[in-house]
């Protein structure tokens, strides 16, 4: 269970070079030039957050501009932004990105999944509302980042628009979720007494409780255009967190589908500059990925374990854990009921219609989606 309690709250942290690993301090996109301004942000908690504003080298008529803050997963870090700011930016919208506490460069010891990167964007929108260069904000978050999004816009209605990235609905389910996917072996009856043990380990050394951290009662609360989207194929939080997320959220313009964004005619054109410039920064560092520690064992090597050439997949072992956690069903209504231990659920996609295939496809759906989050 250690194993997991450093799983969740100290993941491996990022490790870049902002003079190699960021978009350059001048660069040029679709003939203008634009800028990193490198700027250091401190939280409530006196943590130094290393941050990064990605704006025009002039400003369009001297104007202030909407600007969108980019929020990174665990393990993430604020060179994830890149890409968002090869696409938002010709279309005159700034990114800033940073760095959490306890991620990246910044300073802080523990990653808490939202409670405390919370508290950090707030000194980020405070930061901007003071400086001034900038007019509606945005927030785009990924994984830990969207439920940071999440929490931070139930609190601060004036946000303009959150961008939800693979949320995940609830944290100690998904830790259960966990469990069973790396094959952490549990009998039942130490069920209760495992997550009491994470929950206090956790509160310990990183300071928040994990009961805490359930999105879906946040989003009872949040009132901010929302576009939820989920990764496919993401196998550490599972598509039906944004299910659940999304049938919860009172925000209004919440839109769970790709091909919901009507045609824009003001919408940015897709241009092959953009998707050169995307592929060069995905070739200088790839986008940040929760990776499995090396140290958690696999089914085969821990002890106790049957040999799966003797288990009957049809059904799965009596002392082991079922996880009741929607309507008394196992798992959730999207998933199978019975599977495989060595099976995995797909998530069909019924249609295609509207779903970004290249990287022009996906640069106009975000600015379209901004538009229409952003829209009077």
């Amino acid at each position: 269970m250690e194993q997991l309690v450093n799983f969740i709250i100290r993941p491996p942290r990022a490790e870049y070079n902002p003079e190699s690993d960021l978009l350059d301090e001048e660069f040029m996109l679709k003939g203008k030039w634009y800028q990193r301004k490198d700027i250091e942000v401190k939280n409530g908690r006196g943590d130094v957050l290393q941050c990064s504003h990605y704006v025009p080298l002039v400003s369009p008529e001297g104007k202030p501009l909407p600007c969108v803050i980019y929020c990174h997963g665990n393990s993430g870090c604020r060179a994830d932004a890149s890409e968002a700011a090869i696409i938002l930016l010709p279309s005159n919208i700034t990114v800033f990105t940073l760095d959490f506490s306890g991620s990246g460069l910044s300073g802080g010891e523990h990653v808490t999944l939202g409670w405390n990167e919370k508290d950090d964007l707030k000194a980020v929108v405070d930061y901007l509302r003071a400086d001034g260069n900038v007019s509606l904000i945005g927030l785009w978050g990924r994984s830990m980042g969207a439920v940071t999004s999440l929490m931070y816009g139930a609190e601060d209605p004036s946000i303009a628009g959150i961008v939800l990235d693979s949320p995940f609905s609830d944290l100690v389910e998904l830790m259960l979720e966990l469990v069973d996917t790396y094959k952490f072996r549990l009998p039942k009856f130490t069920v209760k007494f495992a997550i009491q043990f994470m929950r206090k380990s956790i509160q310990k050394k990183a300071k928040f409780d994990i009961t805490g951290l359930n999105t879906i009662k946040v989003a009872k609360s949040c009132f901010v255009p929302a576009l939820f989207g989920h990764a496919i194929g993401d196998d550490f939080i599972r598509p039906h967190h944004s299910d659940r997320i999304f049938e919860a959220y009172m925000g209004t313009g919440a839109i769970p589908e790709v091909g919901f964004f009507p045609d824009s005619s003001t919408a940015s054109k897709a241009t092959s500059s953009t998707s050169d410039a995307i592929n060069q920064v995905r070739s200088k560092r790839p986008m940040s990925r929760t990776e499995v520690p090396s140290d958690i064992p696999s089914e085969e090597h821990l002890p106790g374990c049957q040999d799966k050439d003797t288990v009957d997949n049809g059904s799965s072992s009596s002392n082991m854990i079922s996880f009741e956690l929607s309507n008394g069903h196992p798992f959730d209504p999207h998933v199978a009921t019975t599977m495989d231990d060595d099976q995995y659920v797909e998530y069909q996609l019924d249609d295609l219609t509207g779903f970004p295939c290249n990287v022009e496809e996906e640069e106009r759906f975000f600015i379209d989606g901004f538009r229409c989050l952003w829209k009077p």
